[in-house]
């Protein structure tokens, strides 16, 4: 079962939200998508680097990380609706049924079958590395947020047109946009 760690909800920037009211319902709704979607993306990136590394000899370090999702819902007349998640499910990509072994952690456990029954193989400490993502980069998540919606706006409105707008932030770090290659 999946537990959500928290939920954003976006209030602030007046002159972004009259823009935005002026916007047509469809590329408004276009800019929130695009926003959202360079925003999670950049959350995934940093909860890949928070994800816990295993040293064995089947490392699975790489599944766990790439097993690191986002999904951006955006239906006519809900909120935008941003996920950050792990891939449980077997099958179509990178699994990693096991994550929440590592965020919530393990009591001591017994193998209940098999040639090893009756073998004691320890606990899992919690690592919460989902929630630690959240909880660095949910501030900096906003601004990043607000600061691409802010540029779409304003490319659209010196005339550029919503289509050809490409977006120049592609990550977030202290406060300020960063580039990268």
């Amino acid at each position: 079962m999946a537990r959500a760690v928290g939920a954003i909800s976006l209030h602030g920037d007046k002159a972004l939200v009259r823009a935005l009211a002026k916007l047509e319902s469809k590329v408004e709704r276009k800019f929130r998508r695009t926003a959202a979607s360079q925003t999670m993306r950049v959350l995934r990136t940093k909860a890949r680097k928070e994800a816990p590394r295993m040293i064995s000899r089947s490392d699975k370090s790489e599944n766990l990380q790439m097993a690191i999702q986002t999904k951006v819902n955006a239906k006519k007349g809900r909120p935008i609706e941003g996920r950050l998640f792990v891939n449980y499910k077997k099958g179509k990509g990178k699994s990693a049924w096991w994550a929440h072994f590592f965020e919530f952690g393990t009591a001591i456990r017994t193998v209940k079958s098999g040639p090893y029954a009756g073998r004691v193989v320890g606990n899992i400490a919690a690592r919460r590395f989902m929630t630690r993502t959240y909880e660095k980069n949910r501030r900096k998540a906003i601004g990043f947020f607000q600061r691409v919606m802010r540029q779409q706006v304003e490319a659209y409105a010196s005339g550029l047109g919503a289509m050809k707008f490409t977006g120049t932030g592609k990550s977030f770090s202290g406060g300020a946009m960063v580039a990268k290659d």
